[in-house]
């Protein structure tokens, strides 16, 4: 689909906003969702952001399907390079955050592998990633044959990448990968819907944010009712 399950929206917006970047690459357009919600979330206080001379954030775009790419697309991203990310990445410098949604799975495992290394060597901040949690068949739609899903993600996938924090629920998954791992303080144990992957991991970060909140320690989690729950594995 050109756009992402609504469960996952949330928790990728805080996962890019917290890092207050200048500069975000959203991989795989669509039609836009996230291209609008991040200029609308990212740029500084209350500037006219219809008109383009008041951007301070950069936000650019990859998108291999044309069709796609619309007035809309065009009124919020600072540039839309058409072409499949493959021949597309290796043209562009670096960027604070670079967005993968749902976009993975729409390539072959050995692509997927590839790609990611590439982008978290041109990622300052981190790369932010959601997929399927697991087989999802999807074919060609919209006229778009790059909408067919071609490989299956699980979150032992991504553990191995440095940086790594896992958040999943039956449907949905996503990742955050860094070269630079972040020293927030409270890590989080659920972020929205999702929850910290592998189990031992939501405990220790639930169990450290108790202990920050009686001690005094600011924290960075969600501030949300899911702060009351207990930690759930998937």
């Amino acid at each position: 689909m050109p756009t992402s399950d609504t469960n996952q929206v949330p928790g990728i917006l805080k996962l890019i906003g917290e890092c207050q970047p200048d500069s975000v690459l959203d991989v795989g357009v669509g039609w836009g969702r996230y291209g609008a919600l991040l200029r609308l979330g990212l740029e500084r206080g209350y500037a006219d952001i219809s008109d383009r001379s008041n951007w301070q954030v950069r936000i650019d775009g990859i998108e291999a399907f044309a069709g796609y790419i619309g007035d809309i697309q065009r009124s919020v991203y600072n540039e839309i390079h058409l072409g499949t990310v493959q021949k597309t990445i290796g043209k562009l410098g670096t960027y604070d955050v670079i967005l993968l949604g749902d976009v993975i799975e729409h390539l072959e495992k050995d692509e997927g592998v590839q790609l990611l290394k590439e982008l978290v060597n041109k990622a300052r901040l981190r790369v932010v990633l959601a997929t399927p949690n697991g087989r999802y068949d999807q074919d060609a739609m919209f006229g778009n044959q790059f909408e067919k899903h071609r490989s299956v993600w699980s979150p032992a996938d991504f553990a191995a990448y440095p940086g790594c924090e896992i958040y999943a629920n039956r449907k949905s998954l996503i990742a955050v990968l860094s070269n630079q791992p972040s020293d927030a303080k409270g890590r989080r144990w659920r972020l929205g819907e999702l929850r910290r992957w592998p189990f031992s991991a939501a405990i220790a970060a639930w169990f450290r944010y108790r202990w920050q909140r009686l001690r005094g320690i600011p924290t960075n989690t969600t501030t949300d009712s899911n702060e009351k729950n207990e930690p759930a594995g998937n």
